[in-house]
C-alpha cells in the first residue's frame, strides 16, 4: 500500500518521470526530473523537491574535510561513537562537522543534500523551519 502516487509536474515529460514508477510514491527520491513537484503539499511531502533529492550531490566536499580533520565515527549498540579512521565500520563524522561549521548554504535543511531549487530555495526553507 503506498501513502501517495508520484505527480509529474506540469511541463515534465513521462520518460524524464519514469524512474520514479519503481517506487510509487512522491517522496522516492530517484526521479530524473529536477522541477519542483507542485503538488508536494496535497500528497503531504516534506518539500517540492523531494521526488529527486537522492539524486543531487550530499555533503562531498565537507565529507572530504571530515577525512582531513579525522572526523570519523562508528555504529555501537546506542547510537554513533567517534572514533579513529582505521577502526572498523569507521565512516566520516557528518554531524560533528556541521557542529563545528554549520551546514552549507547549498545543504538542505531536511535532507542534507545539495538542493536542485538553489541557494535561494534553501533560504526560504530554513526560514519555514
Amino acid at each position: 500500500m503506498y501513502l501517495y502516487e508520484c505527480t509529474r509536474p506540469d511541463g515534465v515529460s513521462n520518460k524524464d518521470w519514469e524512474n520514479c514508477k519503481k517506487c510509487k510514491v512522491a517522496s522516492c527520491g530517484f526521479s530524473s526530473c529536477f522541477k519542483p513537484n507542485e503538488k508536494w503539499k496535497e500528497q503531504k511531502g516534506i518539500c517540492q523537491y523531494e521526488h529527486c533529492i537522492e539524486n543531487m550531490p550530499l555533503h562531498e566536499e565537507e565529507t572530504k574535510r571530515c577525512i582531513e580533520l579525522g572526523y570519523f565515527s562508528k555504529r555501537a549498540d546506542r547510537g554513533w561513537h567517534r572514533c579513529n579512521a582505521d577502526d572498523e565500520g569507521a565512516i566520516p563524522d557528518l554531524d560533528r562537522y556541521f557542529e563545528e561549521f554549520g551546514l552549507s548554504e547549498k545543504s538542505c535543511p531536511n535532507f542534507g543534500h545539495e538542493c536542485p531549487g538553489g541557494v535561494e530555495q534553501v533560504k526560504l526553507c530554513n526560514e519555514e523551519e
